[in-house]
């Protein structure tokens, strides 16, 4: 428990400013709520923290309903959380991730989906960041900094090209964000060889009788 308390304390402390400079606040409830979703790490916290801030608009106070709209475990959350597994290198994050995706009853070739989905969208990041246009992009800059300076002109691009839903450029800003970051930490090579390899795998689950388990486990791990 004190263990508990001290890091909701670390992340009050961090979360002020935020706070503060957005204009919001967080009921009792609402602080509950984002540590019931995310231990209280402060990485987590800050950016579920920031997430809430973006959708709540124009309302000064942040309740509970709000934490639970926007930081609820869907899939597209956990396959978040298993393609930062991945990034981070954090072997156990990832097949844990992957476990509780199948515990829920998702498929092995959806959850491979969401991954090769995952892995086009940072390969679109990393052609934007590559033709030097997002020089002010840094992966250390929080969501606030990254949508004064990089979101306007991502919306440009938006406006003057025919953008789909499945493109980087339609999703959420906090999205693209989180994409950016990932991105940066891959080579563009990387990156193609980890989608050539999805889509083997993919090829081999509808048309041989390997363990999918198998084949998808050694894609975290590698």
């Amino acid at each position: 428990i004190k263990k508990e308390e001290d890091l909701k304390r670390q992340f009050l402390q961090s979360a002020g400013t935020v706070l503060e400079q957005s204009g919001k606040k967080l009921t009792p409830a609402a602080l509950e709520a984002l540590g019931s979703r995310t231990g209280f790490d402060l990485r987590e916290t800050m950016k579920a923290l920031e997430s809430v801030i973006t959708h709540a608009g124009d309302r000064v106070m942040i309740d509970e309903d709000d934490v639970v709209g926007i930081v609820e475990k869907t899939r597209e959350d956990s396959v978040f959380e298993l393609t930062h597994a991945m990034v981070t290198r954090n072997v156990e994050k990832a097949l844990a991730t992957y476990e509780n995706l199948l515990n829920h009853g998702v498929h092995h070739l959806v959850i491979l989906a969401m991954i090769g989905r995952e892995i086009r969208m940072m390969l679109q990041a990393k052609l934007l960041l590559q033709t030097g246009e997002f020089a002010s992009f840094t992966p250390r800059m929080t969501f606030n900094q990254f949508r004064t300076t990089v979101s306007p002109r991502l919306q440009m691009m938006k406006d003057q090209d025919r953008v789909t839903k499945r493109s980087l450029l339609g999703q959420h800003p906090y999205s693209i964000y989180n994409v950016f970051i990932h991105a940066n930490a891959f080579s563009y090579e990387a990156l193609t060889a980890y989608l050539d390899t999805v889509g083997a795998i993919d090829s081999a689950l509808k048309s041989t009788g390997k363990n999918p388990d198998l084949l998808i486990e050694r894609l975290l791990i590698c």
